[in-house]
C-alpha cells in the first residue's frame, strides 16, 4: 500500500474544510440524478527523458480527442527518466512518485484505465489503451459527479466543490473520492525517439500538480442509491502555474483493498479557472458588475451598471429555474442579496430573464 499522504497534504497548502454536507438532492446545483455512463480516467505515466513517450502522449491525446466529454488524462511524471537535468523542467510529484512505485512501473510510457485489470493486469502498453478505454465507456456507473470551482485570483486560492449523487448502491458501500489539479501546455523539454529528434519546447500536458485529497482518498460512507454528498477543498495555487491551463479532476473510487487501489466508478473535470461542470454561462454582461464575496454565504453584493438599474434581478440554479428575483436599484448602487435561503451550490444571475455570470454560495 502507498504510505498516506494526510499529513503531507497542509505541507502542499491543502486544507479540508471539514464539513461534509449531506443535504436533499435539491441542495445540489452541479450534478444531475438520471444515470450516466461510466467516464474514462486514464493514469499515464511518463517522463521527460523517456524517448518513446511522445508517441504514447500522441495515443492519449487520439483518444481523448475521440471521446471529448468522456476521458480525462493525467500525465505521471515519474521514475529514474523524470529526473531534469540542469535547466529543465521538474515535472516530478510527491503524488506522481507514490503511484508509480506503488504500480511497479517498469518502464515507460505506461498507463492503468479506471485502475480496472484489463486482460489480467491493470499496468497497459500504449497499445492497448484505446480498448481499454472503450470497455470502460461501456460500463455502468453508480455515482454521477459534479464539479465547481472558484479561484481568487488576488489570493490565488481555489475553492473546488465535489458534489455526487448515488444513482444506484455502491457495489462494495466503502467509497473513496479524490482531487487532483493537471496543468496543459507547460514548455519544457522532451527527448524523442521520433522522426523528428529531441525537443527543447515540447508541449507537456496533463501533468499532475497535486492532490488535494490524500491519495488514498477522502472516505465516502453515504453509498446508496439516492444519497447525496458535498465536499469542498481549497488549495493555494503556486504563482508559477498558469490557472488559465489547470484543471480539477474529481474522481470516485472503491476503497483500496489490502495493496490494492480500489477501481475508478466515476471521473469529472473543469476548468479550474471558475469552471464547473453541468452549467453554462453565457458570455454577455446584463447590466450587473462582479459580485462579492464569491464565494458568499449570507449576503451577495451586486454592483447595479447603467444596463441593469430598475431591472428585475434573477438567481438561477443550474436547471434554469429562479430561485431568487428582486428589484435592483439606480446605476451605481450594489445590491445585498440575501442568500441564507439558498441551499450551497453554484447558480447564475442577471438581469431581465437573462441568467449571465456565475456565482457561488457555500456555508
Amino acid at each position: 500500500m502507498p504510505r498516506s499522504f494526510s499529513a503531507l497534504a497542509s505541507l502542499a497548502g491543502i486544507s479540508l474544510l471539514t464539513f461534509v454536507l449531506l443535504f436533499s438532492t435539491s441542495a445540489f446545483a452541479q450534478v444531475g440524478q438520471d444515470p450516466q455512463p461510466r467516464k474514462a480516467l486514464v493514469e499515464q505515466f511518463t517522463a521527460l527523458h523517456c524517448g518513446n513517450c511522445p508517441a504514447g502522449h500522441v495515443i492519449s491525446n487520439a483518444i481523448m480527442n475521440a471521446h471529448p466529454q468522456d476521458v480525462v488524462v493525467v500525465g505521471l511524471h515519474a521514475g529514474s527518466l523524470a529526473v531534469p537535468s540542469a535547466g529543465q523542467p521538474d515535472f516530478r510529484t510527491m503524488w506522481s512518485t507514490d503511484l508509480h512505485d506503488h504500480f511497479n512501473v517498469p518502464f515507460t510510457p505506461l498507463a492503468v484505465v479506471n485502475r480496472r485489470d484489463h486482460n489480467g493486469t491493470e499496468l497497459l502498453s500504449s497499445g492497448a489503451w484505446s480498448s481499454a478505454v472503450d470497455a470502460v465507456l461501456q460500463l455502468p456507473a453508480p455515482v454521477n459527479i459534479g464539479v465547481t470551482n472558484s479561484f481568487d485570483g488576488g489570493t490565488r486560492e481555489l475553492t473546488v466543490t465535489a458534489d455526487l449523487y448515488y444513482t444506484a448502491n455502491s457495489p462494495t458501500g466503502n467509497d473513496r473520492i479524490h482531487v487532483l489539479i493537471t496543468q496543459d501546455h507547460i514548455t519544457g523539454w522532451q527527448t524523442d525517439y521520433g522522426a523528428g529528434g529531441n525537443q527543447p519546447n515540447y508541449d507537456h500536458r496533463h501533468v499532475l500538480r497535486a492532490y488535494l485529497t490524500p491519495l488514498e482518498g477522502d472516505e465516502v460512507t453515504t453509498t446508496s442509491a439516492g444519497d447525496a454528498v458535498m465536499r469542498t477543498y481549497s488549495y493555494t495555487v503556486p504563482t508559477d502555474w498558469d490557472i488559465a491551463q489547470c484543471r480539477t479532476v474529481v474522481f470516485v473510487s472503491e476503497a483500496a483493498s489490502g495493496s490494492t487501489y480500489g477501481e475508478v466508478y466515476q471521473v469529472a473535470s473543469a476548468a479550474s479557472n471558475n469552471g464547473s461542470t453541468g452549467l453554462m454561462e453565457a458570455q454577455l454582461a446584463m447590466g450587473t458588475g462582479v459580485p462579492y464575496p464569491n464565494p458568499a454565504t449570507t449576503h451577495l453584493f451586486v454592483p447595479v451598471e447603467a444596463a441593469g438599474a430598475g431591472g428585475l434581478l434573477e438567481l438561477r440554479d443550474a436547471s434554469g429555474r429562479v430561485v431568487h428575483a428582486e428589484r435592483l436599484g439606480i446605476a451605481g448602487s450594489i445590491a445585498a442579496v440575501d442568500v441564507q435561503h439558498l441551499a450551497p451550490g453554484i447558480y447564475t444571475y442577471g438581469t431581465d430573464g437573462y441568467a449571465a455570470h456565475r456565482c457561488m454560495i457555500t456555508r
